[in-house]
């Protein structure tokens, strides 16, 4: 599903009235889960948000997602951990997020509610995802933990080249909870990647769905990759 300020000749639009800039990201982002708590609360267990140049592998979030089966009853807030400007953490909006029912209740209930506003999820300007980790943090919405049993990531503010080559943005060295490199970055059962363009995501497609190596054992794993926590 995609939201905009306008149609779409391509891709089906669900049109909101707010102005198409970064800034207003965190409102166009509430009025989307205004939206989807409206439409379809009902018909899915979770929620996850991507920008438009992120590629997801669904089978791999799905095997993440169902290490937390025991825990529906519990609000979870899951993805890439951001270590700077909120005390928790919060997670990177282009590596993807995901809400479960019982968190988008909760911020659209106890966060957006007219009866029970809360000022860090009303907040219409700045960075969208430090935005809503703030609003969620208030919520008493614990991060779900999202590294692997080897510590390594499954959701990626940058695309594949960016940890090959270890060319990563000065800034993203003060955020990032560990030092990275390409031995350490990535797990097996990556989720997400980030500031992937259109050619880049057909050249993922195929290498992940199409391509097949001989003798290569099956792709599910030996032992559990995902254990359930909260931070």
């Amino acid at each position: 599903m995609f939201f905009g300020e306008r149609d779409d000749p391509i891709w089906p639009m669900v049109k909101l009235p707010i102005r198409e800039s970064f800034q207003k990201l965190p409102a166009k982002t509430m009025a989307a889960f205004k939206y989807v708590h409206k439409h379809f609360y009902d018909s899915y267990d979770y929620f996850l948000k991507a920008d438009d140049d992120t590629y997801i592998i669904i089978e791999n979030l799905r095997y993440l997602l169902m290490s937390y089966n025991d825990y529906k009853d519990q609000p979870i807030y899951i993805g890439h951990k951001m270590k700077r400007h909120v005390q928790q953490g919060y997670l990177s909006g282009g590596a993807s997020y995901v809400l479960n029912k019982v968190a988008l209740n909760k911020l659209i209930k106890d966060g957006l509610a007219n009866s029970g506003n809360v000022l860090e999820c009303t907040k219409e300007v700045g960075a969208e995802d430090a935005t809503l980790g703030r609003c969620l943090e208030k919520l008493g919405i614990k991060i779900a933990n999202s590294l692997d049993c080897d510590e390594k990531d499954s959701f990626h503010p940058f695309n594949l080249q960016t940890y090959i080559t270890g060319n990563y943005p000065t800034w993203y060295k003060t955020f990032a909870p560990k030092d990275l490199n390409v031995n350490n970055c990535c797990s097996p059962y990556t989720v997400s990647f980030h500031f992937v363009d259109p050619s880049q995501m057909e050249i993922y497609h195929y290498l992940i769905y199409h391509m097949e190596v001989y003798g290569k054992p099956s792709g599910i794993p030996q032992r559990p990759m995902f254990k359930a926590s909260f931070t």
